[in-house]
């Protein structure tokens, strides 16, 4: 069912409520638990369904569909459900009973307006499972409600935070998964960052603008990915405590960096990300050149070819941001990568035949050619060669081109962004099993493949076949109880 049929999101109705009493959060909770189909171990969204089409989420299996040796049958509780994002981004006050509630959602729930919560309120939400939890009004928590939402098992956004105490650090850094602090925090205190350094999961901290070498070097105790995406300069000696890190290093706000910095952050064992850097000299690529592991380069300001041939030495995935146009020369030096790796060049628009027929005896790895959005059958029949290649900005193909790319052979070639082709085209791709394909493309119109016998789990709340009718049912469940909940405001 496409958007068209159903008319705005979903998401533009929830946005309408601003409050929620217990029962209302009971009927909307049980409104976007989504049926599924079952048959044997698969299990499937319902393709018609009127929720799952503009809420995103995924199917979770937490046990087994099959019926159990008793021959009691399954429930959406039993083996999970379509776990739609469930936005409710305008809701201004959230009591304890409510949380508890909302807790009960598995997916994705957002927040986005509470600018405040209580102790009670967060030792809830921190039940919530299945999903990540998004707070991103509130400007501080307190120790309590900290610890309690430190153990949240899904990913954290609290982007409106702009202080944070050690206490109060100390307790989110016992979150274990991914842990947003994107737009407000702007200074880091070192007794703070000493905490969140405990931090085991994936730490966004990328409003933080400075920062000092006694930050760095305990923010460098980090295991996980670390972002500070907001820094725009950093000096040497923060970027000495780096040195020798372990984990990945995202610096994507970085202009450029110095010969010293350079050396220093080279030896991070891990992922470096420097996509941002608009240029660079020869002993930054030579240093760059030696780092071990995944690593993004900024070539928004060009680069030599000697350069390039200094950074074709890196042992690990090798990402060129911005490279918008290669020669024949530099095609020629980026086939020389060594190892099992990969390339990523994703800006680069298109290319000739020629330097077509030079990258595709590229033996490094993975080729990603993303930026590319219409392929000639010339090019085509140069690229198809390569064994591992990604073409992922193609949308459209003729059926000669597809045809071409339907005889690729020796490993994968990705078409996940193809948007339009025909049914000739596509039955011809699809025969390649080793092509991977947008999923209304790899499979048969009819929607998900299920095995035989296939049967539907109802959600909770059952709703007219029609998808239309459905939609505008839900619609007006939800509209409801926004009315009812400005009412309840009204009185206050």
């Amino acid at each position: 069912m496409t958007a068209t049929v159903q008319g705005a999101s979903l998401r533009d109705y929830t946005g309408q409520i601003r409050h929620l009493d217990v029962e209302r959060a009971i009927r909307i909770v049980d409104l976007f638990s989504r049926p599924l189909e079952i048959a044997g171990n698969q299990v499937a969204y319902v393709s018609s369904d009127a929720v799952t089409d503009t809420s995103k989420g995924w199917v979770s299996i937490d046990q087994s569909p099959a019926a159990d040796s008793s021959g009691v049958e399954p429930t959406p509780d039993s083996i999970g459900h379509y776990r739609v994002h469930l936005y409710l981004h305008e809701v201004i006050r959230l009591p304890h009973e409510v949380a508890q509630v909302l807790a009960g959602h598995k997916g994705h729930l957002y927040l986005d307006k509470l600018s405040r919560i209580s102790n009670a309120a967060a030792l809830a939400l921190a039940t919530h499972k299945g999903g990540g939890l998004s707070l991103n009004s509130i400007k501080k928590v307190t120790p309590l409600a900290a610890r309690a939402l430190g153990q949240h098992t899904g990913e954290l956004s609290l982007n409106g935070i702009a202080t944070l105490g050690p206490r109060e650090a100390a307790g989110l850094a016992q979150h274990m998964s991914d842990l947003y602090f994107c737009w407000s925090l702007k200074n880091l205190t070192a007794e703070a960052a000493e905490a969140l350094a405990k931090h085991r999961g994936n730490l966004f901290l990328d409003a933080v603008q400075t920062l000092s070498a006694e930050v760095a070097g305990h923010l460098a105790d980090h295991r996980g990915q670390l972002h500070l995406h907001g820094l725009e300069t950093i000096s040497d000696e923060a970027a000495a405590q780096f040195a020798g890190r372990q984990g990945s290093l995202c610096l994507q706000g970085l202009k450029r960096i110095s010969d010293a910095q350079a050396e220093s952050l080279a030896t991070q064992r891990g992922p470096l990300y420097l996509s941002g850097l608009t240029s660079l000299t020869s002993i930054v690529a030579t240093s760059l050149g030696r780092h071990t592991g995944s690593l993004k380069v900024g070539l928004h300001g060009g680069i030599s070819d000697s350069q390039l041939q200094s950074l074709i030495g890196h042992r690990g995935p090798l990402a060129l941001i911005g490279l918008a146009s290669l020669t024949h020369t530099q095609a020629e030096i980026l086939v020389s990568q060594q190892g099992f790796s990969g390339l990523f060049l994703d800006k680069l628009s298109g290319v000739s035949e020629t330097i077509a027929g030079v990258l595709a005896t590229h033996c490094g790895g993975g080729l990603s050619l993303k930026g590319i959005s219409e392929l000639s059958a010339g090019v085509a029949k140069k690229l198809v060669k390569h064994p591992f290649i990604a073409l992922d900005g193609v949308e459209s193909l003729s059926d000669r081109v597809a045809d071409v790319l339907a005889a690729h052979t020796g490993g994968t070639l990705s078409l996940k962004g193809l948007k339009d082709v025909s049914a000739k085209a596509a039955s011809a791709l699809r025969e390649n099993t080793d092509i991977e394909l947008p999923e209304r493309f790899a499979h048969p119109p009819h929607g998900a493949i299920m095995l035989p016998l296939s049967k539907t789990i109802p959600n909770r709340d059952e709703e007219p076949l029609d998808p239309q009718a459905a939609h505008a049912r839900i619609v007006k469940i939800i509209s409801e109880i926004a009315r009812l909940g400005e009412e309840a405001l009204g009185r206050q």
